[in-house]
């Protein structure tokens, strides 16, 4: 049945009025700059932040443009938190390890033997950031909003020149390292820590002012160092890294609500996925370095034991550090424990 012509002429004008505030709402476009210190091919970048900008770009449905600049363009690894106060770029990268005197408490995730995959270990974190006060002392404190995290599987020591067959061999090797937890690690293992970005580690092993790093077996090819390395050890559990994508709140804040909710989704839908990439990486980039002439070796049973009694207390020594600056150090690692107790997500 045909419309009357007042009906006609009702429809035509509704969807005249609805072209017309459409206009507008096309017209607002909101720019955010996001920056990272990655090269641009590195695994983060395409397994995480790539994928992350595309789908939020998409689901803004034209809302919302992102200028994207990977690979330091902006600045060096540890100035991000800073850049990103600074409203230079409004998300980016950022590694509290590097930042520790701003983000102390996200260490708990770098501290060793606490978890096996980087999975486990970014399901816990993730879980605490939403349930204790670590967001606030840790990212609200720096107006920091984390849209996504995670965990790099656990660390191996990884060497020139020195195949790792026993705790003694650890002694004396100068070793990258993030700070924060992990230079009481390395004190620990007699090693000696020089805190440097892993940017920066290629030149550094190059030189020789490195003997070898702490490291996941994924970030030796991501920075190109299986050409410099020949030994690692292999299935042990040298501490992890923290890394977050952030974002400046009151840049958040000031988008409408219908961005921040797509930017707040997008971030919860990467954080399992892209954990079980990292960690499948991990397993097949072992594989290549082997089959590429870099030995890996497990340490002896007793070996791994006097590993472990020199490590143990090194978790309990972070949270009483903090616990005497005034931060909640035992209280974050009493959380961060019960969380891989009782995950609230699956593991990988």
């Amino acid at each position: 049945m045909k419309p009357t012509t007042k009906a006609w002429r009702a429809l035509t004008a509704g969807l005249a009025l609805a072209c017309m505030a459409a206009v507008p709402a096309a017209a607002q476009t909101h720019v955010l700059r996001a920056a990272h210190a990655f090269p641009p091919d590195h695994f983060v970048s395409r397994f995480g932040i790539e994928p992350f900008i595309k789908r939020v770009t998409e689901l803004s449905e034209g809302a919302l443009k992102i200028e994207y600049f990977p690979g330091g363009q902006l600045g060096k690894a540890p100035d991000y938190l800073k850049l990103t106060q600074s409203g230079l770029m409004d998300m980016s990268f950022i590694a509290p390890s590097y930042v520790s005197d701003k983000m102390p408490l996200s260490s708990v995730a770098e501290l060793p033997g606490m978890f096996t995959s980087g999975c486990e270990g970014t399901a816990a974190y993730w879980q605490i950031l939403k349930s204790s006060r670590l967001l606030a002392l840790d990212f609200a404190a720096n107006k920091i909003v984390p849209l996504f995290v995670w965990i790099l599987p656990p660390y191996q020591v990884i060497s020139r020149d020195r195949r790792i067959a026993d705790v003694k061999s650890l002694g004396g090797l100068k070793l990258r390292t993030t700070g924060g937890a992990m230079d009481i690690m390395a004190q620990r293992l007699g090693a000696v820590s020089v805190r440097m970005a892993a940017p920066e580690v290629y030149e550094s092993l190059s030189r020789g002012t490195l003997d070898g790093l702490i490291f996941p077996l994924s970030s030796v090819t991501a920075y190109r160092l299986d050409e410099l390395v020949k030994f690692s050890t292999e299935g042990e559990n040298f501490g992890s890294f923290v890394a977050v994508w952030g974002m400046s709140e009151p840049k958040l804040k000031a988008l409408p609500e219908a961005i921040r909710k797509v930017l707040v989704k997008v971030g919860e839908e990467t954080v399992p996925t892209l954990c079980r990439q990292i960690d499948a990486l991990e397993v097949e980039t072992a594989t290549k370095l082997q089959a590429s002439g870099v030995q890996m070796s497990r340490l002896p049973d007793d070996e791994r034991a006097k590993l472990k009694v020199l490590l143990a207390g090194v978790a309990d020594e972070w949270a009483s550090g903090l616990d005497g600056r005034g931060k909640p150090g035992t209280e974050i690692l009493k959380a961060y424990r019960a969380a891989l107790a009782n995950p609230s997500a699956p593991r990988q």
